[in-house]
């Protein structure tokens, strides 16, 4: 058996070849000139070959001449598939012929080439093989009669099933799955369903009857409801497998429903998470009810996958079990939290939205997370409302998710809740939703405007840092020239935070400003975040390196510490230029900046070699 194993594969590999488009005729070669060649005392790879291109070109004159080769031990395959492909019916009659002359793989070979062709005047020699077993081809036998699929093909297969011998028996059944599965393709449902049965009874192995059960029970559809209900029922594992199987296959339909749904109620917890799973795998929400039931279930697994099923076939009914899950044990408020966040329908949000009325800190945090997620805009009001959470993670989370909802309209409340903000923490986030929601504005040059408007009307000095600070991530013209004046207030928080708006400037139009107050400050801590500024707005600057190193030059004399040189340094190392080169090598006399100036040398050197060859 092994060897015809690795015959026949070596015959899949000669079948890809010889099934391939062979140009014998674009090369002048005639079927005549092919058949001398079989006829003649040529090398046996040349004979091969013409069989090859006689499965292309090959017509009823070739037959006998072909015929003559099935029983020669190295051509006798060659000649078959060369015969196969041809219309002539005489071809049949040849292998029909071939079957009481030849042994072995010649004659199995045989065989499986009638199978190929279907040919059902083949079938009484076929059971003749089959009931002859010293033939030992009853296996290609079977699954020949299985695929011309007649009336006595199959009678043929059922016999088989009964046979004393486990070999004849399992070649049986394997060649009655392939049967089934070929009338059911032809429409023969209800054969199909009868073949499997039969395998299902039959004495095989278990996995068999298994795929038998399958076979049969989505073969029969919704008729095969009750063979789906008793084999989940099983004590048999692998029966339980191919019933799940099937369940998830079987078209919709309100029997499968409601036996899906019975089961589920009376199933033990390890079988009523599989059942979960599959009913999610359908889609099918005439189960919903029964599923949520299952929450209250008392094996957590099943609590859970309920939990879970809930987001994907649940609707809105189903939103108050998951927010009541969401303050309970981790696992389950986690499912019920990743469902609320996928659930479907159109009073969903707003059931949501209602259910943060009675959450606790930490559940309402979580639903505000989820709103979030949801890209849930009608939850601003509310979410407006609990940025006055006296719990700060309430408040914080409230103002992440404005962030992400809150559009222009929102703004002017947006922005009077930063002013009045207090706590330092939350006002970062209050600052990120209002400079979110000014993103939005349409045009550009309005985009400060609600910033602006409070800013003239708020006294107090940390509300009034705050606002600049906003002003210098929205970074419109507006918003620069407010932050420009408030660089030169005389209050230091004011002075401060519109220095270090302008240190973080996304564009070049901040580099005069940072450049006059490194050159004018007195203040350590400003001087370093103008110069940090400056060195990242030259890095973005689209200058010739000759322009850029004049800039450096100048910003050079205004250095006091090392640290600055070193600001300096690392922006130098990107300025391919000569003049470039000589400050880098005059810092290694200033300060204790020898290593920052060597990596620097190092890096421009390189570049200036591509940029002055000479």
């Amino acid at each position: 058996m092994r060897e015809r194993k690795h015959v026949a594969v070596i015959l899949i590999i000669l079948l890809a070849v010889i099934t391939a488009p062979f140009p014998a005729q674009a090369q002048g070669v005639s079927e005549k000139d092919l058949l001398e060649v079989l006829q003649s005392e040529a090398e046996l790879h040349k004979k091969a070959r013409a069989c090859q291109q006689l499965a292309a070109i090959g017509t009823k004159t070739a037959i006998p001449v072909l015929a003559g080769l099935l029983g020669d031990d190295k051509l006798g395959d060659y000649a078959r598939y060369a015969l196969e492909p041809m219309e002539d019916s005489s071809v049949d009659a040849v292998f029909r012929s071939a079957l009481g002359k030849l042994e072995g793989r010649l004659l199995a070979g045989v065989v499986n080439s009638i199978g190929v062709r279907h040919d059902a005047g083949a079938v009484g020699a076929l059971q003749e093989l089959v009931r002859d077993p010293g033939k030992a081809v009853v296996e290609e036998a079977l699954m020949a009669l299985a695929v011309i699929g007649t009336d006595g093909a199959l009678q043929t297969i059922r016999k088989a099933l009964e046979h004393t011998s486990p070999k004849t028996r399992t070649a049986a059944a394997d060649a009655g799955l392939r049967a089934a599965q070929m009338l059911a393709q032809r429409g023969r449902a209800d054969v199909a369903a009868s073949l499997y049965e039969s395998i299902t009874k039959a004495d095989v192995a278990e996995h068999v009857r298994v795929s038998g059960v399958y076979g049969s029970i989505i073969t029969r559809g919704a008729t095969g409801v009750p063979l789906l209900v008793k084999s989940l029922r099983s004590n048999d594992g692998s029966m339980v497998s191919a019933a799940l199987r099937a369940a998830r296959e079987l078209p919709s339909s309100d029997s499968v429903s409601r036996a899906l749904a019975a089961e589920l109620l009376g199933a033990k917890p390890d079988l009523q998470i599989l059942l979960i799973k599959v009913i999610v795998d359908r889609e099918d929400t005439g189960v919903q009810k029964e599923i949520s039931g299952l929450v209250s279930s008392n094996d957590q697994g099943v609590r859970v996958e309920s939990l879970r099923a809930l987001g994907k076939i649940g609707g809105e009914s189903a939103v108050g079990v998951l927010l009541k899950a969401t303050d309970g044990k981790e696992e389950e408020a986690k499912a019920a939290l990743a469902s609320l966040r996928i659930i479907r329908g159109q009073l969903v949000d707003k059931t949501i939205i209602e259910g943060m009325n009675t959450a606790k800190a930490e559940q309402k945090t979580e639903l505000i997370s989820v709103l979030s997620d949801r890209h849930c805009a009608a939850a601003v009001p509310q979410l407006l409302k609990e940025t006055s959470s006296t719990d700060q993670t309430v408040a914080r989370a409230s103002f992440k998710a404005l962030a992400v909802l809150a559009g222009p309209k929102d703004l002017p409340a947006l922005v009077q809740l930063l002013a009045g903000q207090q706590n330092e923490s939350a006002r970062g986030y209050a600052q990120s939703a209002v400079v979110a929601a000014a993103s939005r504005v349409e045009d550009e040059n309005k985009s400060a405007d609600a910033v602006l408007k409070k800013l003239t009307e708020v006294k107090d000095v940390s509300s009034r840092a705050a606002l600049i600070k906003a002003l210098g991530q929205i970074a419109n013209g507006k918003a620069y020239d407010t932050v420009v004046k408030a660089a030169g207030d005389d209050n230091k928080e004011i002075k401060d935070a519109a220095i270090r708006a302008l240190a973080a400037w996304p564009d070049a139009r901040a580099e005069r400003q940072l450049l006059g107050t490194l050159q004018s400050t007195e203040n350590d801590t400003h001087r370093t975040l103008a110069l940090r500024g400056y060195v990242r707005i030259l890095g973005m600057t689209a200058v010739e390196p000759g322009q850029l190193a004049d800039k450096y030059a100048g910003v050079m004399k205004h250095v006091k510490r090392d640290a600055e040189m070193r600001l300096i340094l690392g922006g130098l190392a990107d300025v391919p230029h000569p003049a470039s080169l000589d400050m880098v090598m005059e810092c290694f006399e200033k300060g204790d900046v020898k290593a920052e100036a060597s990596l620097a040398a190092v890096g421009m050197a390189e570049q200036l070699v591509g940029h002055y060859p000479q």
